[in-house]
């Protein structure tokens, strides 16, 4: 049975990491960890994949975008025991990335006082959920 891409080659092609500790990387460092990346950019600097793109991904087969990556040289951007819980719908989307480390808090108070000058509101862990962009999922 074929499967069709969840958001496998794009979180593996343009992933950008959203850190909910020791903060959220910079626009200059998205730029940096995505040289290879020359199409338009959201203002935070993630790579902004064109919506024509993320519509024609929801035709691809899992074995069409692995076949991709691995020619790309992503050979470890996969996760196995994940269920399927909706069969009949394709997940696509510009994979926004947040990671969670363990809270200091001697870090914690750091992190507090850059949100505030960043204009962020609410807690850390909200942060990402603020970057959310329309096509873009939450990984």
């Amino acid at each position: 049975m074929t499967m069709r891409v969840s958001m496998i080659s794009l979180a593996a092609l343009c992933a950008a990491s959203a850190l909910a500790q020791p903060g959220i990387l910079t626009k200059e460092l998205l730029i940096q960890y995505t040289p290879d990346w020359k199409g338009e950019r959201f203002a935070d600097g993630r790579p902004k994949i064109p919506d024509g793109i993320l519509k024609r991904m929801k035709s691809v087969t899992l074995e069409e975008a692995w076949a991709q990556l691995r020619s790309a040289g992503f050979n470890h951007e996969y996760e196995d025991g994940w269920y399927t819980i909706h069969p009949d719908k394709v997940l696509i989307g510009r994979a926004l990335t947040a990671q969670w480390v363990p809270g200091r808090p001697d870090i914690q108070k750091v992190i507090e006082e850059q949100g505030k000058k960043d204009g962020r509101i609410g807690g850390e862990n909200a942060w990402p959920v603020d970057m959310l962009q329309p096509g873009d999922v939450y990984v």
